[in-house]
């Protein structure tokens, strides 16, 4: 009911939660298991990026950041995370930046999937051209880049990755993350000069 109206591709192919929640669903049904036991057995351990996980609220993980809400005036409040159980493929997963950069590396290299599958992932489909399947395209100083960012109350994640040059940008925040964008990419100008 959430979504049954909701086209689950747009026009030019850019992300879509519930495109993603309903692969998820498609996988569930296909292997016969939760999509949380699909990512670990088939990413997080064997590429051993094992805080990469689908967000469960009811494990208290020792390395899950507390997350916090920014007044204007300079002060923070703690506030408490909502269950993003209902979208895990879609934007329901946490990870360490460490794991996250790691995953960015492996993606890279091939080892998650084929350097081709890597390639049309991230190559503009039709007309759209600064977006790929999942990912934000474009170049800097002519070398291709590839990003995603994501957020919820609270948080704030960003990856950027520069597949010629085997760079892998993560920022992680725990409050709005204004401006990581803008900040991945200047950090990214500044390893590429």
């Amino acid at each position: 009911k959430l979504f049954s109206a909701d086209p689950l591709v747009n026009k030019t192919y850019e992300y879509s939660t519930h495109g993603y929640t309903c692969a998820a669903a498609a996988l569930e049904k296909k292997t016969g298991k939760t999509f949380s036991k699909l990512l670990q057995e088939e990413i997080s351990t064997p590429f051993d990026v094992t805080t990469l996980r689908c967000e469960n609220l009811a494990v208290n993980y020792d390395d899950r950041s507390k997350i916090y809400s920014a007044s204007n005036n300079g002060t923070f409040s703690e506030i408490t995370p909502k269950s993003l159980s209902w979208k895990f493929a879609g934007g329901g997963m946490e990870s360490s930046a460490t794991d996250l950069a790691r995953f960015g590396i492996r993606l890279l290299k091939g080892d998650i999937i084929s350097n081709a599958s890597l390639t049309t992932m991230t190559t503009a489909p039709d007309n759209a051209k600064s977006y790929g399947y999942g990912w934000d395209l474009g170049t800097e100083d002519g070398t291709k880049v590839f990003a995603k960012g994501g957020a919820q109350p609270g948080s704030r994640a960003y990856m950027r990755c520069y597949p010629e040059k085997k760079i892998v940008i993560v920022l992680l925040c725990n409050t709005r993350g204004d401006g990581v964008t803008d900040l991945g990419r200047a950090i990214g100008k500044e390893l590429l000069d």
